[in-house]
């Protein structure tokens, strides 16, 4: 098994939902790994911020229960323009792989600002970062079909705030926008109408 990639959002000096990470690392590993382990490296770390106000990005690179990289990145929501649906053959991004080349090369092949949005077996998936969310009349709809097991996703599934649903892309022009969502990104803060998604 190759590294593993782990991306805390750090808010104000804060790790949050690190309990979400906790069950992707355990899931992803098959061991039990206290995510104490990746906190305390984190705020031990020669390059933790100095000013720690704000939001960061901090990703982890580890394998099994060794931290092999840490990585502290001050946090700006990306500009996103458009999606552009891509089939692909088979989920090749079941576990957070710290090589990303999979996904990059998909990436490449699209203008600045257009974002891959993966379709498997005719259904909606995720972003090459992002899981998504869907919006019909207020209430908030996440596909069964995901690739990633998201750390945002599963905490708002828990607090009943999103609901999943089944979702062929054929089926995509009933919802009125989409939201992407990851540990980073809540709901309403990177929307996008459903007409951007090519």
């Amino acid at each position: 098994m190759g590294p593993l990639l782990e991306t805390f959002c750090m808010e104000d000096g804060e790790l949050l939902h690190l309990n979400y990470h906790q069950d992707r690392v355990r899931w992803s590993t098959g061991e039990e790994i206290d995510i104490s382990l990746f906190a305390d490296a984190i705020r031990a770390d020669a390059s933790y911020p100095t000013e720690d106000r704000g939001r960061w990005r901090v990703s982890v690179t580890y394998t099994g229960g060794t931290i092999l990289a840490i990585r502290f990145i001050r946090y700006q929501v990306p500009e996103i323009k458009a999606l552009k649906s891509i089939d692909i053959d088979a989920n090749f991004y079941t576990k957070k792989w710290a090589d990303r080349s999979a996904l990059e090369l998909y990436k490449k092949e699209l203008p600045s600002g257009v974002e891959p949005l993966f379709i498997l077996d005719g259904k909606v998936t995720d972003t090459s970062f992002t899981n998504i969310l869907v919006e019909k009349e207020g209430e908030l709809f996440t596909p069964r079909s995901y690739l990633l097991r998201g750390t945002k996703r599963s905490a708002l599934l828990d607090k009943g705030i999103i609901q999943e649903c089944d979702l062929p892309l054929e089926e995509l022009s009933y919802y009125d926008s989409i939201h992407l969502i990851n540990a980073m990104l809540s709901p309403s803060q990177l929307v996008l109408p459903i007409i951007s998604v090519q």
